[in-house]
């Protein structure tokens, strides 16, 4: 006998869209509910939810554009491109790609949804790689859904590696078309997707193009050069062809299917070359477009961030690794489907608020918001800070990032007494140099009455330690020209040799009159360059304001 389903089961469905299965699902309770009380009562609920709730299927377009600077997005060379710019459901970002810029390392984060050290492709060879544990998105939507219809278009031979288990077969797309550049690929596969958007019933495509990335290398990476202009310009029209036929599909003139479309490169570039970890080499476009944007409260946000939290916007970078996340959650999969994935969900990013009372105003001050590295080895980006710009290297291996805590470590108040604490993440120095720094910014504007009466206090603390290497722990008071006002600074107590300690730092004080924001740095300063990095660790890191008589 059929298991009779309750009235949480539908919901459950509607909530999700149920990827257009809940016409189907609703007649099966109908045949199943055989008292008519059951019925009246299943009619109640459907009636009190919007309508256009259990019409939604939810469907995804990835674009993937080899080498786009972030700054040719919004420039009149990418018509098409801008049109996924709209302020009410168009989200555009500079994002932060892996530090290996190659594109194998970082195709590899965006489609798979983990760092290189889980993946393994840390070249352009894929030599060694198995993506069995860490399954493309495609692949995780079908283990999801079997019903659901996938699609993988690639210029790039070796991209053909994502989508195909090791002994070659394919690995969760229904179809895998592949041509090389060479052969007038990056238009075959353009026609392949627009005749699947056109004919068929597609449920998660990746659509992927290269030719920007070699006219990168013959001519340089940047708008600036007719080479480079004139292939986005090409390129362009291709996502043109292909949204026009997303645009045109029944489903989306009705309303009944939702896509949410993302647009992301692997790299960016400097001269004629990538593959290092500058600057300019890692940041990249992120673009999402949809009716998911809007209802997200991250629409509108352009250009890039200066600083990591800006006083309006999400308070972290978008990171490549990020998509696969923001794919499969937009898409249903359950968040127990996703622990191993080390991406966040882009929709899901956190607005910053008007600064408060009472709460911690450093964004990401334990460092849990992203997964913490076996050695210093890597340098990935902690959401929410920024760094790079600081070191004058613009290298990224003078970077701070993320490791595990060791089982060693411990931590002291004050006093020097142990505290017992979780152990996860510790923030240090990067892997190269003797000086790296990263920061945050943190608007007060709001808070202007009071603090220019004197009524706001400050309370600066973090465990700082680790090692014979120092951490440093820094606000600055800036007022509404950025000069600073005033300083304050934490330092970590050198522990004895071989201890691996992190002691409670604190200080607190009145916020001077005139502090209209505060730039909060963190510091891992080495007395020596040493080759396993700078040894110092912080967490918890910690800004409260506190007004007089609360």
């Amino acid at each position: 006998m059929m298991k009779t389903f309750g009235i949480s089961n539908l919901l459950y469905l509607i909530r999700f869209k149920a990827y257009g299965l809940v016409q189907l699902f609703l007649e099966s309770c109908f045949r199943q509910l055989r008292s008519f009380g059951k019925l009246l009562v299943m009619i109640v609920v459907i009636q009190s939810v919007n309508p256009s709730l259990l019409a939604q299927d939810r469907r995804v377009l990835v674009i993937g554009i080899d080498g786009l600077m972030p700054e040719a997005v919004g420039s009149q060379y990418v018509p098409n491109i801008n049109t996924l710019l709209d302020g009410e459901k168009g989200f555009f970002s500079y994002g932060y790609t892996e530090d290996l810029t190659f594109s194998g390392p970082s195709w590899s984060a965006i489609i798979n949804g983990v760092h290189y050290d889980r993946h393994g492709v840390t070249t352009n060879s894929y030599d060694g790689h198995d993506f069995t544990e860490y399954p493309n998105f495609l692949k995780r939507l079908k283990n999801h859904n079997p019903e659901l219809y996938t699609a993988a278009y690639v210029v790039w031979p070796l991209l053909k590696n994502n989508f195909r288990t090791p002994d070659g077969e394919w690995d969760g797309t229904d179809e895998l078309a592949f041509r090389t550049r060479l052969e007038d690929g990056g238009q075959w596969v353009t026609d392949r997707a627009e005749a699947l958007l056109r004919n068929g019933n597609p449920h998660a495509i990746f659509y992927y193009q290269s030719d920007v990335d070699a006219a990168g290398h013959e001519h340089g990476f940047s708008v600036d050069l007719e080479g480079y202009r004139r292939q986005l310009m090409e390129t362009d029209t291709r996502i043109g062809q292909v949204l026009n036929a997303l645009n045109d599909r029944p489903g989306v003139a009705s309303g009944e299917e939702e896509w949410l479309i993302i647009l992301v490169s692997d790299h960016g570039g400097v001269g004629r070359g990538h593959s290092g970890n500058l600057y300019r080499q890692r940041l990249i476009p992120v673009i999402l477009y949809g009716n998911a944007v809007r209802d997200s409260g991250i629409a509108g946000h352009t250009g890039e961030i200066i600083t990591a939290n800006p006083a309006s916007g999400v308070l972290a970078r978008p990171r490549n690794v990020d998509v696969s996340k923001t794919v499969l959650t937009y898409m249903g999969v359950p968040d127990e489907e996703l622990t191993s994935l080390d991406g966040n969900d882009i929709l899901s990013l956190p607005v910053r608020e008007p600064a408060d009372y009472g709460v911690n105003l450093i964004f990401n001050g334990d460092g849990n918001y992203d997964r913490g590295f076996e050695s210093r080895s890597l340098d990935q980006v902690i959401s929410g800070w920024r760094d790079q710009e600081h070191t004058g290297h613009r290298d990224g291996y003078h970077s701070m990032t993320l490791i595990k805590a060791p089982p060693e470590m411990t931590y002291q108040d004050e006093e020097g007494i142990p505290v017992d604490t979780e152990l996860r993440n510790l923030f240090t120095g990067g892997r190269k140099g003797v000086h790296s720094v990263m920061s945050q910014q943190i608007e007060l504007g709001n808070l202007q009455p009071d603090i220019d009466a004197r009524m706001v206090r400050f309370r600066l603390s973090a465990f700082l330690g680790g090692s014979q290497d120092r951490m440093k722990l820094k606000v600055e008071f800036l007022d509404k020209n950025n000069d600073i006002i005033d300083t304050e600074v934490l330092e970590s107590v050198i522990p004895d040799e071989g201890k691996s300690t992190l002691q409670y730092r604190v200080r607190e004080g009145f916020v001077f009159p005139g502090t209209r924001s505060v730039r909060i740095e963190l510091h891992a300063i080495a007395a020596e360059e040493k080759d396993d990095g700078i040894q110092s660790v912080g967490d918890r890191l910690s800004f409260v304001l506190f007004k007089n008589g609360n």
